[in-house]
């Protein structure tokens, strides 16, 4: 069973050989690395290339942004299932991706949802959140909730017929898509109790109130778009039950667990 990991990037030679680092250390024999970047003028070109054992598919060329990206990367993707690692994030350990296939032959699911730890974009770059994926349900959508999406794996095959992201979403076309694909196709689900991926703090969709104010009002008109009834202050009210994330711990963290701590910010890509 092949994953296909589609990695964007722009200027992201501070981060990206952690992530292509933890995709090299994965024991699943069938990985197909794909890295889109942006254009970067800081090295990250050069970096990626001395990767070209693990990468199989590498373009560096002017985007559209990081949905463009992800669209470029999912349309030469060939494997069964296709995850997105942004290029400032890395996989929690070298095991991840065989308990996905694992759980893909046992259960025959269509998306396969792993949880996310979140480091604080401040030093010492502690966990900050856990971001899990137990529980979540379509009806969530109208609330701004959605799976945490560097953990979510889905079969290709669905992705393409929804139609990849759509590029008028400039900061929740993953949110879109997700919601797309919940309600549109209603896959079988299945929640893999495992962290899946570190994600930094810092990125686009991470960046404080501004941001959050920007990202709710675009995750509004997305349900507005998709038929999805909503209202500004449900929206706003999904916080509450983040936070719960800074105090829950993931059920496979044993005593005394921290991810490896990055000194880096996001590339802000």
């Amino acid at each position: 069973m092949k994953i296909s990991v589609v990695t964007v990037a722009f200027n992201a030679a501070a981060t990206i050989a952690d992530t292509l680092e933890s995709v090299a250390r994965q024991t699943h024999p069938d990985v197909e690395s794909l890295v889109i970047d942006g254009g970067s003028k800081d090295g990250t070109q050069a970096l990626v290339e001395g990767f070209g054992d693990v990468v199989a598919h590498f373009v560096s060329e002017p985007d559209r942004g990081l949905y463009d990206a992800m669209n470029k990367g999912l349309r030469r993707a060939t494997g069964d299932y296709v995850a997105f690692l942004n290029a400032d994030d890395y996989y929690a350990g070298p095991d991840v991706l065989a308990a996905v296939a694992d759980t893909a032959a046992r259960t025959g699911a269509d998306v396969i949802l792993g949880d996310t730890v979140m480091l604080s974009a401040e030093p010492p770059h502690g966990v900050s959140r856990f971001y899990s994926a137990a529980g979540f349900r379509a009806w969530q959508f109208r609330f701004g909730h959605m799976p945490p999406h560097p953990s979510t794996f889905v079969r290709r095959d669905l992705l393409l017929r929804l139609g990849g992201f759509d590029l008028r979403y400039s900061i929740s076309a993953d949110f879109d898509l997700m919601l797309r694909l919940f309600r549109t196709l209603k896959p079988r689900v299945v929640h893999l109790p495992k962290t899946i991926t570190v994600m930094r703090g810092g990125g686009l969709t991470t960046q404080g109130l501004s941001s959050n104010r920007k990202i709710n009002q675009q995750v509004a008109a997305v349900c507005r778009d998709r038929g999805v009834w909503t209202h500004p202050a449900i929206i706003w009210s999904k916080y509450a039950a983040k936070a719960f994330q800074l105090i829950h711990r993931p059920d496979d963290a044993p005593a005394g667990w921290s991810p490896r701590v990055v000194s880096t910010p996001r590339s802000g890509r």
